[in-house]
């Protein structure tokens, strides 16, 4: 058999049964499209990344500082000295503050943050900004230099103004216009109070004019790199003792060799691509029953040819051929449009990685992947049913009349016939008996479906409760961090006149050591490092926290009591009664374990005053006056909107500046819903991924039901000739839809808990939750399979219903 002729066959059969046809590709082209598009956004935002993010030029210790407004500091005395520590080969200090500003025509001062360094701006070593535009703002100019994608938000070019509201002594709360020089790209990021800073808030000035502008002393963070990483490590604490100047209100230490931003990026996108290649993967169950469904059609003309001369070869290269043309079909769409989407993808990505992603560009590997695993699995899903289908002899192709003298025996078959049901239910489940193998497949890609929603579903509703119990231990609607210490007194008066404040209690926050601790297993999704919470005991709203043994700390407790949470306590096997010994900087002193509170981070709660003096939150001298840094704010109004929080921070932030005082602002009310809404969005994203998985379950289901009417022409023929009607003709065919939806989410409930075991572990939440499985899971997973498998089976219903007596006489 010649080359054309095979071909000719091929293509006649792809064009004979066109929605056949289109439905197998389609779930190709679902797979291919997924990989390509997933995996190409991976790769160009990793690479970009990689690129932007300089591993070299990262710090590996990053610590927040503070100091109060009225010391007297040398930052270069206080950098040179950490510089001559043992094995540090870099040190930048940076200061990070917030500040007022406006267009020349506006009236509103607007929020934003004025970023300087302690070293000229093309000299910076440690994650420095790049001059995208322009150039670097010069000191005593009256220059600033923006963020480009501040310039971008606001549209402004080199040489436009802006307004700030001066905030040192020298010129308090006057207004002077200062002219942009440069636009800067920043890919680190900038710290601010609560971690990095979106990148459109951010103004650069020289180190004085900064000061000048910002009203502050000092630095507020500190970067540090070591010769080496394991170095960096072991010199942590030593390093944070060497500082005299400035309390460490956090540490954070990483390895440039695993950037975070990177490795998340990197692990959120694996776990996509393996989603997108298992819906790839499941639709080759669709080819496999499809490429089986015609070989048993077309058992005689496998015969014919035979007779003819065809070799077993020619018939493989037939059918197989079939199944890489649907692969074909699907491949080629699924490539063409995944290569724009994957760079769209990766450029809306982008953002939220802190980085910008302008040419247009694609992975070769991608569509590599693509096409070779598009056009490989429905080629091996083929060969075992074309193996089978080609090795019958001419005598049975032709003697072959369809029917399977088994049928109706066996024991499942008997114990249908038992069942009190409708002959219509009956007939419909001994046709899923019969034809048990095929829908096994489309059954397994129901399963996977089924089980993947249900075990994401089951991580991310339970995460977002876990959630919900760690924002209740925190009983202020709002806080204060002051950008420098400024004594209690000061700051409450400050808020004087203000309405709808129930209480501004003192607070402090600040990085700790426990003697015994340093091993222990990091928090991945968590504060960064160990924390300590200074609160005012007097206050029993302020900390409301569930208590697993011992009391919270009160007005009556000792200054040396303190509060750990549960993980400190089970690692260190500490309980009440107990004592700890607690480091912060050079200070270390021995506390009392009153309580143990159930918290899964690490975390020590003190009296607040008695944690300022540990950290050197002091005024003066080291045994000078206590200042918190931290106010937490109590509203008045029960459980305010986040709207509401932010119009009362609005007012208090007024305050503040008119007295020339800056600070950074936490609504937590915000802070949970934003946190619970990104949980959602993550888990939308993994759940859209199982959706695709499920897509191709439906399309598998819908073409093979539509096989079957196809398949059993004559017997619906015969059930109209005596009298079925339209409506007993479409249940049939509905109701093997729903027993292979029923029994696939039976099988997929073992699955779906095993895998929401496993991907709580995998994501960076496992070691701080301990992840559940709410009852409501499987409700919701049998309501979705109901609904998938009702769809998929409506048309071939339908269509079953629709068969005319004439109709199938005419059909040979």
């Amino acid at each position: 058999m010649s080359i054309g002729t095979r071909l000719r066959k091929i293509w006649r059969d792809i064009w004979a049964r066109k929605v056949r046809t289109l439905l197998v590709s389609i779930s190709i082209f679902i797979g291919v499209f997924g990989v390509v598009t997933l995996f190409s956004a991976g790769e160009i935002l990793i690479k970009q990344l990689e690129q932007d993010l300089q591993q070299d030029k990262l710090a590996m210790i990053r610590l927040a500082v503070v100091t109060s407004s009225e010391a007297r500091i040398n930052n270069q005395s206080e950098l040179q000295r950490l510089r001559d520590l043992p094995g540090v080969a870099a040190i930048s200090g940076r200061a990070v503050y917030r500040v007022a500003w406006k267009l020349p025509a506006d009236r509103i001062f607007e929020d934003g943050y004025i970023a300087a360094y302690t070293e000229p701006f093309d000299q910076v070593v440690l994650e420095p900004p790049t001059l995208y535009q322009g150039n670097w703002p010069q000191a005593d100019q009256n220059q600033i230099a923006v963020e480009r994608r501040f310039a971008e938000k606001y549209d402004l070019q080199i040489g436009d103004q802006i307004d700030f509201r001066i905030l040192s002594s020298a010129a308090a709360n006057t207004t002077e216009s200062w002219t942009i020089s440069g636009l800067i790209f920043q890919p680190y990021g900038e710290p601010g109070g609560a971690g990095p800073l979106d990148p459109d808030q951010i103004i650069f000035a020289a180190y004085p004019d900064a000061q000048y502008i910002a009203g502050f002393n000092g630095l507020s963070h500190i970067y540090a790199r070591y010769t080496d990483f394991a170095t960096a490590e072991d010199q942590e604490e030593e390093f944070e003792a060497a500082i005299q100047s400035y309390a460490v209100s956090f540490t954070n230490i990483e390895d440039p060799a695993d950037n975070g931003t990177i490795a998340q990026t990197r692990t959120i996108n694996r776990l996509l691509v393996i989603l997108a290649l298992i819906a790839l993967i499941v639709s080759g169950f669709l080819v496999f029953n499809v490429i089986n469904a015609i070989v048993v059609e077309q058992r005689r003309q496998i015969g014919v040819l035979k007779s003819l001369g065809a070799s077993r070869l020619d018939s493989f290269f037939i059918y197989s051929g079939i199944a890489v043309m649907y692969g074909l079909i699907g491949v080629i769409p699924g490539v063409l449009l995944g290569i724009p989407a994957g760079f769209v993808a990766a450029k809306g990505l982008a953002g939220q990685s802190g980085t910008i992603i302008e040419e247009f560009s694609f992975t070769p590997t991608g569509v590599i992947l693509g096409v070779v695993i598009g056009l490989a699995v429905p080629f091996l899903s083929s060969i075992l049913p074309v193996f089978n289908g080609t090795r019958v002899s001419i005598l049975e192709a032709m003697t072959d009349f369809g029917i399977n003298a088994r049928y109706g025996r066996g024991p499942l078959a008997r114990l249908i016939s038992m069942l009190p049901l409708s002959i219509t239910f009956r007939q419909a489940l001994n046709i899923v008996n019969q034809k048990k193998f095929r829908l096994a497949l489309i059954g397994t890609t129901l399963t996977v479906a089924v089980a993947a929603f249900m075990g994401i579903y089951a991580v991310f509703s339970s995460l977002t409760g876990k959630i919900d119990e760690v924002f209740t231990t925190i009983g202020s609607q709002f806080s204060i961090n002051p950008s420098e210490g400024r004594s209690y007194d000061e700051l409450v008066a400050a808020l004087q006149g203000i309405d709808g404040i129930s209480a501004a209690e003192p607070g402090a926050t600040l990085s700790i050591k426990i003697e015994g601790y340093e091993d222990a297993p990091p928090v991945v999704a968590g504060p960064p490092g160990l924390f300590a919470f200074g609160i005012n005991p007097s206050n029993p709203d302020i900390a409301p926290l569930s208590m697993k043994s011992g009391a919270m700390l009160t007005a009556d407790s000792p200054a040396n009591a303190v509060v750990i949470s549960s993980r400190i306590a089970d690692y260190m096997d500490k309980k009440e009664g107990d004592t700890v010994i607690i480091r912060s900087r050079d200070q270390v002193d021995e506390f009392n374990i009153i309580g143990v509170a159930s918290y899964p981070y690490d975390t020590v709660w003190f009296r607040w005053d008695t944690l300022a003096k540990l950290g050197g939150l002091v005024i003066g001298a080291p045994d000078g006056m206590p200042y918190p840094n931290q106010i937490d704010v109590i509203m008045a109004q029960d459980d305010p909107a986040p709207a509401q929080v932010d119009d009362k921070i609005a007012e208090v932030k007024e305050a503040l500046l008119a007295q020339g005082i800056t600070a950074d602002f936490t609504n937590w009310v915000d802070f949970n819903q934003s946190i619970t809404r990104y949980v959602t969005l993550f888990g939308l994203i993994l759940n859209l991924a199982a959706a695709l998985i499920a897509v191709v379950g439906a399309i598998g289901l819908l073409t093979s039901l539509s096989m079957s009417v196809f398949e059993r022409q004559k017997e619906i023929g015969v059930m109209r000739s005596v009298g079925a009607s339209s409506w007993a003709v479409t249940i049939q065919f509905l109701v093997e839809g729903l027993v292979v939806g029923i029994a696939a989410w039976a099988i997929g409930v073992p699955l779906s808990y095993l895998l929401s075991r496993g991907l709580g572990n995998a994501l960076p939440f496992g070691d701080v939750f301990e992840i559940g499985y709410p009852p409501i899971t499987l409700v919701i997973g049998l309501a979705g399979m109901l609904v998938i498998v009702t769809i998929a089976s409506l048309w071939p219903s339908l269509s079953a219903a629709r068969k005319t007596v004439s109709d199938i006489l005419r059909y040979q």
